[in-house]
């Protein structure tokens, strides 16, 4: 079982406990650190959950526990979208993310590629168009002055960087003829994602057609 070792309030109480930090006054506590080791809740020392993760003595803690590769290779393949996908979060294979509030995804898009509308409910999202290829993004953004009027986009290159605020709709497409990398970063340890398509017309049970048709 794959479980997480947390550097939290025990190093601040060892800490003042030796004089080398003042008792906090009306801060919230955070856990400082969150690493990853093979375990299970019966040899916890701490049997801390935090964010359903199993917590343990901060001293097992190594560097490896911070480590992951192989971002730079393609993920998952979605061959009707033309992209592959590969996400680095607590969920997947770096649950040593658990409370720093940050992940990252790797996609590569076929010319005509895209990965379609989408929302990530608890985070922001910043796109980098990698070494090659030209993407053209955007998101869904209300008009107060024409409720049917909301949209945003943007056409980037190598190098450029897009931020797509938390909750929005968007899309990213590639209009080159060439494939596309990009790295996308979120402030979420797991940002969560609605893909709207599905949300909308293959929903259980199903969406009734009057409501669809307008």
């Amino acid at each position: 079982m794959n479980v997480l070792v947390c550097l939290r309030d025990w190093i601040r109480a060892e800490r003042r406990n030796q004089g080398m930090e003042v008792e906090p006054k009306n801060e919230q506590k955070l856990e400082e650190i969150m690493t990853s080791q093979e375990n299970s809740a019966e040899s916890c020392p701490m049997h801390v959950f935090v964010n359903g993760k199993i917590c343990k003595d901060p001293k097992l803690a190594k560097a490896d526990d911070f480590f992951t590769s192989g971002l730079n290779v393609g993920g998952n393949a979605f061959p009707k979208f033309g992209f592959t996908l590969k996400i680095l979060n607590v969920i997947n294979n770096l649950p040593e993310l658990n409370t720093l509030g940050i992940s990252i995804a790797r996609a590569d898009l076929e010319p005509q590629g895209v990965v379609p509308l989408h929302m990530h409910p608890r985070a922001a999202e910043l796109i980098t168009v990698l070494l090659e290829g030209t993407l053209y993004a955007g998101f869904l953004v209300a008009d107060r002055a024409n409720f049917f009027k909301s949209n945003l986009f943007f056409k980037g290159n190598p190098g450029d960087v897009f931020v797509f605020p938390l909750g929005v709709v968007l899309f990213i497409y590639n209009v080159g003829h060439k494939k596309a990398t990009f790295l996308a970063f979120y402030n979420s340890q797991n940002p969560g994602t609605m893909a709207i398509p599905g949300a909308i017309l293959a929903s259980e049970p199903p969406n009734i057609d009057d409501v669809l048709a307008q």
